[in-house]
């Protein structure tokens, strides 16, 4: 009986015990979908350049990162959002953040960005 007893102890502090960070500290990173996509014409210099327009889904939410996966000359480009604070307000806001395609080599490149509805709007990158 006292085994029984030890084992339900042990078992009820360590059920309790949260290694999750992110819980205690009310910080949530989830994807965002995409409302839209334009050149970025703010900067003197055009590259490539592209103004990603998406939601968040409260006060606390902002632009975290842009999750991207290539496979050869195509590019997945999702939006990562950020949500810190345990008490937000409840407003859905809209945020844009400039993509960078950065690449060098010559070629023709698709970026794919995912959009809200999880289709993907197409933009073509030239590099000479």
């Amino acid at each position: 009986m006292k085994t029984f007893y030890f084992s339900c102890l042990a078992l009820f502090l360590f059920s309790c015990n949260s290694n999750d960070v992110t819980a205690d500290n009310c910080l949530e990173l989830t994807p965002a979908g995409i409302i839209s996509v334009e050149p970025n014409l703010s900067t003197e210099e055009i590259e490539n350049d592209f103004e990603v327009t998406f939601p968040v889904t409260n006060g606390c939410g902002t632009f975290e990162s842009f999750k991207q996966t290539a496979v050869g000359n195509i590019t997945t480009i999702e939006v990562i959002a950020k949500y810190e604070g345990c008490i937000c307000t409840q407003d859905i806001r809209l945020l844009k953040s400039v993509y960078n395609f950065n690449q060098t080599t010559p070629g023709t490149y698709t970026l794919k960005f995912k959009m809200t509805d999880g289709t993907y709007t197409n933009e073509t990158v030239i590099v000479e």
